[in-house]
């Protein structure tokens, strides 16, 4: 990697760019300990000016199930102009219990910035705990902890980096990132090891080729990415996953388009009809995005009628 882009990935963030999760909480003495994260908004920021904001895209695939959580494999791919080659490291997250699909895709991205060294400095942090006070059935950090949890960031990023460290100024050609809504911290989950992982079955390339770089994006918002494509909007099902939902249950799709490219869309709702090896037209599949992370939704679809014998 460039000794210039590794720095700039690696440098420390703002405190406001910090999250906080409880990891444990002693319900009778009153004090947990907090775990810190780096917002998918600061993520965003991070890679944009390392590399701008068309040298570097991400992907989703699922990666395992254990009957009651689905697992989501994040892929952050960067271009490398002077190799002329995208690069691509993996990490997973299971699905939280709160917002559970969109939960497992924003831990997975931030598993797999770390993979890049974005955000790594945080694990050398020691034990912090915390005072905790009950909101509802759960508990959370009491407001008069944040100071001390930003002191103990700050104490960190000096131990690490030095005093007088700042975070690396944006490259003129990458855009901000658009400023997104922050949503509640979910529950804490222990990073993974860091080593990076290969999914199960469809395993993406650790490298992908490719002899072209992306489009540049327009000013002030992320590199699109197209619907993949379909021929006359018929896909199959590789496989169907039944996934937990705030409303019920969902059903994680896996669809190969006419380019046989594999991808995964969310169904709401399940369907006993949607397996292996069935065929879908007139599928109509949308791009979402949720705090900068894309994935599909598979809307409205028809089952292909069996040939006569």
């Amino acid at each position: 990697m460039q000794h210039d882009i590794q720095d700039k990935l690696l440098a420390p963030f703002e405190d406001s760019d910090i999250e906080w999760r409880l990891q444990h909480v002693n319900k009778e003495k009153g004090f947990g300990i907090a775990v810190p994260y780096v917002t998918n908004r600061a993520i965003q920021q991070r890679l944009d000016k390392a590399v701008g904001a068309d040298g570097w895209k991400n992907e989703y695939i699922p990666w395992h199930s254990d009957g009651e959580k689905q697992s989501q494999l994040c892929g952050i791919s960067i271009y490398f102009e002077d190799r002329k080659e995208w690069v691509t490291k993996y990490d997973g997250a299971e699905d939280s219990d709160i917002e559970p699909v969109k939960g497992g895709l924003s831990d997975s991205m931030k598993r797999a910035a770390v993979q890049w060294g974005v955000g790594r400095y945080l694990y050398s942090m020691g034990t912090v705990y915390v005072d905790v006070e009950k909101r509802g059935e759960t508990h959370v950090i009491s407001k008069g902890s944040y100071a001390k949890l930003d002191d103990e960031h700050q104490r960190t990023v000096k131990k690490v980096f030095g005093a007088g460290h700042t975070e690396p100024q944006a490259q003129s050609k990458a855009p901000q990132a658009q400023e997104l809504p922050q949503k509640p911290p979910q529950q804490a989950q222990q990073p993974l090891a860091q080593q990076q992982i290969k999914p199960i079955g469809q395993a993406p390339p650790a490298q992908t080729r490719t002899p072209q770089p992306p489009k540049a994006a327009t000013e002030g918002q992320q590199p699109r990415e197209a619907v993949p494509r379909m021929h006359g909007n018929s896909c199959c099902v590789i496989n169907a996953a039944i996934v937990p939902a705030l409303n019920g249950q969902n059903t994680l799709v896996q669809l190969k388009g006419a380019d046989g490219k594999v991808f995964s869309a969310y169904m709401q709702g399940t369907n006993p009809v949607i397996s292996s090896g069935v065929w879908l037209d007139n599928a109509n599949i949308s791009k979402k995005v949720n705090e900068g992370v894309i994935f599909y939704t598979l809307d409205s679809f028809e089952i292909r009628a069996p040939k006569a014998a």
